[in-house]
């Protein structure tokens, strides 16, 4: 178990982005436009040299370096809904997003990189059981399976920040 954090970065739009989605530069070689998803590359349950990173594979990987294939990540968040709150995803392998305890988006599968989405507008409080101004869970996981490239961007827009304090 490897706890970190994922920094989300504010856009000029308002919503907040963590990107990882592995764009490589073809005008510019030898460099990312976005980073690939690798978080436990030279960390984890087996550090080099021992590995687990896995060599170069051909054509696959474009920067021709190893890494540490198969985890998962798990992103937890809480929020207070308001409305209009969204959450977009690209990731590759499998992606599933909770919200409230339901399965919002299901991305399941050894697959490229493919997009989800979730609005929790009035019929998404319908689906989930929200009520505005209670306290929900959004819960993203995510499995790399496959090992050839890893991709992971998430953006999350009007979700609230108020911060709370729990007391008895």
């Amino acid at each position: 178990l490897v706890l970190d954090s994922l920094v989300l970065d504010l856009q000029p739009d308002g919503t907040y982005v963590y990107d990882h989605s592995e764009k490589w530069s073809f005008t510019t070689p030898g460099s990312w436009i976005t980073l690939p998803f690798f978080p436990l590359d030279d960390r984890g349950w087996a550090t080099p040299p021992s590995g687990p990173e896995i060599p170069f594979l051909g054509s696959c990987d474009s920067d021709m370096v190893k890494h540490n294939y198969s985890f998962t990540s798990e992103v937890r968040y809480w929020f207070a809904y308001q409305g209009g709150e969204t959450l977009q995803f690209i990731g590759d392998d499998d992606v599933w997003v909770f919200v409230n305890g339901q399965l919002a988006v299901d991305l399941g599968g050894v697959h490229g990189a493919s997009p989800g989405s979730v609005t929790l507008d009035a019929a998404g409080a319908a689906l989930f059981g929200l009520t505005v101004g209670k306290v929900y869970e959004i819960a993203v996981f995510q499995a790399e399976r496959h090992v050839c490239g890893s991709s992971y961007k998430l953006t999350l827009g009007q979700f609230s920040r108020l911060h709370t304090v729990c007391t008895p």
